[in-house]
C-alpha cells in the first residue's frame, strides 16, 4: 500500500513540474553586436532559457528587401538554467543600410522571438596619389578600403582613349589583388603593374570589387622612358632699383629729372648786377682825376 502511495505521489509531482515548465515564460537575449565589416560574416550570440537542442531560426532582412537570409542554430547547454546559442550570417552580397534581425525559438506550444537591427556600411575604396610614371617602370599602386581582409579586387590599367582607338590600339594590364589587414577597420591594398610598351599618353586605373560591388577610377600620365620628374620653374623678375629723383607727393609721382639745372639753380637778385656796375664806374672816374 505504501508503495502505491509513493508511486502516486511521484506521478503527481512529475505532472506538477511538467506543468510549471509548460507555463514558464521563455526568453532570448542577444549579445551586443559588433561593428559590421563589408564581406565579413556577422556573428550573433546570446543566451536563452529554452531547453538545450531547441532550434532557433535567425532571419536577416535588409529594410526595403524581400529576400532574407535565414540560418538555424541549436541551443547549447549552459549553466544554472541559462543556455547559450550562436551563429554566423554571411554578409557578402548584402546591400548597405539597415538590416533587421529576428530570432525565433519554440518549445512545445510556446514560442518566443526578439528583434535587433544592424547597419551594413557603404563599401568604399581609395587610390593613393600616383607617382611620376615613365614607360618601362614597375609602378606600385596602393590605397585603402573598408572591405574585409582577404576579399579580392580586380585592378585594370588601360590607356584612357582605348574605347576610341579600336582593339589594335589598346595598351594595358590587369590583375587581381587581395585586401590586406589594416587598422581600426581600414584595410589596405596594393598592386604592381609593369608599364613596358606603354605609349606616352594618359592611362586609367580602375578598381572593381569581386565579392562586393565597389568601384574606383583615377587617371595618370605615362611619360617616355628616361624622363625626369617635371618640376615647374619659377620665373625670377629682377626688381628695378628705385630712382632717388622720383618722389611721391600727395599720391602723385614727381620726376625731378624733368627739370634742368638752370631751373633748379638759385638766381641772383636783380639789383646785385646794377650795384656792381655802378661801383666799377665810380672807381674809374676817381682814377682819372688823380
Amino acid at each position: 500500500m505504501k508503495k502505491l502511495f509513493l508511486i502516486a505521489t511521484l506521478c503527481v509531482l512529475l505532472i506538477f513540474s511538467a506543468g510549471v515548465v509548460a507555463d514558464e515564460e521563455y526568453w532570448i537575449e542577444v549579445d551586443p553586436l559588433e561593428n559590421v565589416t563589408v564581406g565579413v560574416p556577422v556573428t550573433l550570440s546570446g543566451t536563452t532559457n529554452l531547453e538545450p537542442r531547441t532550434l532557433l531560426k535567425i532571419n536577416l532582412m535588409p529594410l526595403g528587401s524581400n529576400y532574407p537570409k535565414t540560418i538555424i542554430v541549436p541551443v547549447l547547454q549552459g549553466q544554472n538554467g541559462v543556455n547559450i546559442w550562436s551563429g554566423s550570417v554571411d554578409m557578402d552580397y548584402y546591400f548597405p543600410g539597415v538590416c533587421r534581425i529576428t530570432i525565433t525559438g519554440q518549445s512545445g506550444n510556446s514560442s518566443v522571438s526578439v528583434d535587433r537591427e544592424i547597419v551594413v556600411p557603404d563599401p568604399w575604396i581609395t587610390i593613393d596619389p600616383i607617382p611620376f610614371v615613365t614607360e618601362g617602370m614597375n609602378v606600385t599602386f596602393s590605397g585603402t578600403t573598408n572591405l574585409a581582409p582577404g576579399l579580392r579586387i580586380l585592378v585594370e590599367v588601360m590607356n584612357s582613349d582605348a574605347t576610341l582607338c579600336g582593339m589594335n590600339n589598346i595598351f594595358g594590364r590587369s590583375l587581381t589583388t587581395n585586401v590586406l589587414e589594416g587598422n581600426d577597420g581600414t584595410q589596405t591594398w596594393n598592386a604592381t603593374i609593369d608599364t613596358t610598351g606603354f605609349p606616352s599618353k594618359e592611362f586609367t586605373i580602375k578598381l572593381n570589387g569581386i565579392e562586393v560591388d565597389v568601384t574606383k577610377t583615377e587617371h595618370f600620365m605615362v611619360y617616355p622612358a628616361g624622363s625626369t620628374t617635371l618640376v615647374p620653374t619659377k620665373e625670377i623678375t629682377k626688381k628695378p632699383t628705385a630712382d632717388p629723383n622720383v618722389i611721391t607727393w600727395k599720391g602723385k609721382e614727381i620726376d625731378l629729372n624733368k627739370y634742368s639745372s638752370a631751373e633748379t639753380t638759385p638766381t641772383q637778385a636783380p639789383g646785385f648786377t646794377f650795384i656792381m656796375v655802378l661801383l666799377g664806374g665810380t672807381a674809374a672816374v676817381m682814377l682819372r682825376r688823380k
